[in-house]
């Protein structure tokens, strides 16, 4: 009944200076807003484990790249590398390649460019992925000679197609040509790097069917990523040794192109960590310095106006009350404030965090599928409750005294 009584009396206090009230809960607001929207793009990014079954199973392999500066530990590989790894390691359930090229999406008279993941037909088997609305391209679609058919990424069937769910068995014009499409791959699914969601993914077939230039066959040609699914049982550590082996192997067969190169096999989750770390790092930093910046502005005028009520406390110190309870009414007028910014913050963020996609600049506006979940819904919540410790203690405290 008294913290009841002390949260009414809180109300009123409060609603008898609107504006302290107002530029206290905005500020807050603002603050607290911010670093959700903050908070969703680095989770989309850095912090969220890839969606498929077991993803601590998932690893790249790398092929090192000498240069005249120094050496590439993380190069990409040639084609007949990967045949070779798929071929010879005995340590993954499944190996598989993706390329990236550009191809132009015809809608009307306006032509896109899109970014387009070529893969191998076991890669979403492999990934162990099915697709949310609509399937998987098959067997026999990724190896028949002149098959035409692609898988859209999620953000832009949403962004180029409003999410139509009757797209899947339709075709499109990719480079001037009709593309069966299979089905559309689900929210958040990513591929080889953060921020890197390719509008289209398609097999081989499709590719060669499009522009017949793969360069299947040429060694020295480096510019494909290699994924792998380690066996159950089987530990990177024993992979990357057996990787390590056949690039070995491979160096004295292929002395012209894979001399002085090193094969390694890095977890995935830390290749997209390592990628980003130094960015996320730095949005994070910047949006709690933010943070704390408002909660500092909140506290001093959270201490001016304990100066302004020095006479309110002082008659209630002259009437019996303790200096617990008046610590206690200052508290949940803190937190009556807070949780006021934090409905706003909410409504902040949520609008923050929608826009974010379209405030990125192309090419990478689809690489972003930025949305509120329970993940940040949570950091929403702990931000304002770190924030209201930040801004509420001492100058409850300070109002005691």
């Amino acid at each position: 009944m008294n913290w009841f009584q002390d949260a009414r009396y809180a109300v009123r206090t409060l609603s008898k200076a609107p504006g302290f009230t107002l530029v206290a809960i905005l500020t807050l607001a603002l603050g607290i807003g911010a670093n959700i929207a903050v908070f969703s793009l680095v989770d989309e990014i850095w912090l969220r484990p890839r969606p498929v079954p077991h993803p601590e199973q998932i690893v790249r392999i790398f092929t090192s790249d000498p240069q005249a500066e120094g050496v590439i530990a993380q190069g990409y590989n040639s084609y007949p590398d990967y045949e070779d790894i798929a071929r010879r390691a005995q340590s993954f359930s499944a190996v598989s390649m993706m390329d990236r090229r550009g191809a132009m999406l015809t809608t009307g008279d306006e032509s896109v460019l899109l970014h387009v993941a070529i893969v191998s037909p076991n890669f979403f088997d492999m990934m162990q992925e099915t697709p949310a609305v609509g399937r998987n391209f098959t067997q026999a679609e990724a190896t028949t000679p002149g098959a035409r058919v692609v898988l859209l990424s999620y953000p832009f069937w949403v962004q180029q197609f409003n999410a139509d769910r009757s797209l899947p068995g339709h075709t499109i014009r990719l480079d001037k040509q009709d593309v069966l499409v299979a089905g559309v791959l689900p929210r958040g699914f990513r591929s080889a790097g953060p921020g890197e969601v390719p509008q289209v993914w398609m097999p081989e077939t499709t590719w060669k069917a499009l522009t017949k230039d793969f360069f299947r066959d040429i060694r020295g040609r480096r510019a494909y990523d290699i994924f792998a699914r380690l066996k159950p049982g089987v530990t990177l550590k024993q992979a990357n040794a057996e990787v390590a082996a056949i690039g070995g192997a491979l160096a004295k067969e292929f002395p012209a192109t894979n001399a002085h190169r090193d094969m390694t096999a890095v977890s995935e989750s830390e290749v997209r960590a390592g990628e980003t770390t130094g960015i996320m790092k730095a949005l994070l930093a910047i949006s709690c310095l933010v943070l704390l910046i408002a909660c500092a502005n909140v506290a001093s005028l959270l201490l001016a106006r304990a100066e302004y009520r020095r006479h309110e406390v002082a008659t209630r110190v002259a009437l019996g009350a303790s200096r617990g309870q008046l610590f206690r009414q200052m508290i949940v007028e803190t937190v009556v404030l807070g949780v006021a910014a934090s409905g706003v913050a909410l409504l902040v963020g949520v609008n923050l965090v929608s826009a974010l996609p379209a405030l990125i600049p192309h090419p990478l506006t689809t690489a972003v599928d930025t949305h509120m979940d329970a993940r940040v819904f949570l950091f929403a919540l702990l931000a304002a409750f770190v924030s209201m410790l930040f801004f509420g203690v001492v100058p409850a405290w300070q109002a005691v005294r």
